[in-house]
């Protein structure tokens, strides 16, 4: 196991240290000195002051041993848990591994608000290959505050490529902890793997049954297709409450079929002021209506599918209602799983006089196992540009 993806944690320690983790108030934080002067035997500022000068000291390279003034701050408050961490960090540079961790260990007992101490023995887990308890440290930081999720989801990201890690972390999925749908989100997005994320929410039999965890969701599986995650995201799709097998080799534009949570495994609509597309009808009678403004182009619809190596018949039925002078309309099937996303067949509806009438059918090789078939218009010179209703763009042996 690489445990070195951890090593940045100090990092966020310091950030506790600084005052993120402060156990006495205000004043005491701000300016213990001032405190001091006003109560000499004070022990939260005490403790404060040496919490301060063992940060500069940090800062600038050095490392302070602060037992005695935290010594002192105990006597006056026997409950500080921020002199009991600085005792531990001091055990630590003296040589005591074992009394730092009980210090530590006795400061998080006390209030297992305290970071710092956190931190230090999430550090002495990993240090001891000790999987289970680094991650139980994780979640009790994450849990005590949400302002560490931006230097800890990173690294939680990162450990979960590692098999062992993704094991263990199985069980938080099903605790469903407050910050999971907040760091699978992050992982969705900020991940460059987050196909193990996705693996481990599926091993754990899913999210939470909740709005927000469908959202979530949409957004994993959004970002395994942009990623190129293509095998995963077909498994992450069947995974979830609602998904059919067959809509991943369908282009019909059923209800399932154009359900928006899992697009653009199912249909995606690009809904934009110049180029667009949008349902309408029901059931039996759907059809896709698309637009083009005069001298604009794009992109109106795509979908991801999943064919076999073989030969296929396209069936495409529509009306145009508005056209105008050089409009296009067109079908692309591409193959995703080359970097540069070939076009492996084009479907002309509405073309030059004097171009040819497109083949009716098309070949998928073997080195191909994902496309995306996209509906590519251009509004034309005329004022009115274009506009159309698509009934069907069946694929079919």
């Amino acid at each position: 196991m690489n445990w070195r993806i951890f090593l940045t944690l100090p990092v966020a320690g310091l950030a506790y240290l600084a005052g993120a983790n402060a156990v006495v108030n205000a004043t005491r934080v701000g300016a213990p000195d001032v405190a001091l002067n006003l109560s000499p035997h004070d022990g939260g500022a005490l403790v404060s002051q040496a919490n301060l000068k063992w940060v500069e000291a940090v800062q600038a390279g050095k490392v302070v041993d602060q037992t005695t003034a935290s010594q002192s701050a105990l006597r006056e408050s026997p409950l500080l848990t921020a002199a009991l961490r600085l005792m531990g960090y001091g055990a630590e540079k003296a040589g005591s591994p074992k009394r730092a961790e009980m210090l530590n260990l006795l400061a998080t007992r006390v209030s297992r608000r305290d970071g710092g101490a956190q931190i230090w023995l999430l550090e002495a887990a990993v240090a001891r290959g000790d999987v289970k308890g680094a991650l139980a440290r994780y979640d009790t930081l994450l849990r005590i505050d949400s302002g560490i999720q931006q230097q800890l989801f990173p690294l939680l990201a990162t450990a979960l490529s590692d098999p062992e890690i993704r094991e263990a972390f199985v069980p938080y999925v099903r605790s469903a902890p407050d910050w999971l749908l907040g760091f699978v989100g992050y992982a969705a997005g900020s991940s460059p793997a987050p196909d193990a994320v996705s693996y481990v929410i599926r091993q754990a039999g899913g999210l939470p049954k909740t709005e927000e965890a469908r959202a979530v969701e949409s957004v994993m599986l959004s970002q395994l297709l942009a990623k190129q995650k293509f095998a995963e995201a077909r498994a992450f799709y069947l995974s979830l409450d609602g998904a059919e097998g067959p809509i991943t080799v369908s282009s019909a534009f059923s209800a399932s079929g154009t359900e928006p949570r899992f697009a653009p495994m199912t249909w995606q609509l690009e809904r934009g002021a110049n180029v667009g597309a949008e349902l309408s009808g029901s059931e039996k009678a759907r059809e896709l209506r698309v637009f083009a403004l005069s001298g604009e182009s794009g992109l109106a619809a795509n979908k991801y599918l999943y064919l076999n190596p073989g030969t296929y018949g396209f069936v495409p039925r529509y009306k145009v209602t508005m056209n105008s002078a050089n409009a296009r309309a067109s079908w692309a099937i591409r193959c995703m799983a080359s970097a540069d996303a070939p076009v492996i067949y084009q479907y002309d509806m509405i073309r030059s006089a004097r171009a040819a009438a497109p083949a009716r059918s098309f070949t998928v090789s073997a080195d191909c196992p994902v496309q995306r078939l996209d509906l590519n218009l251009a509004g034309g010179d005329d004022a009115g540009g274009l506009e159309m209703a698509i009934s069907q763009a069946a694929i079919g042996r």
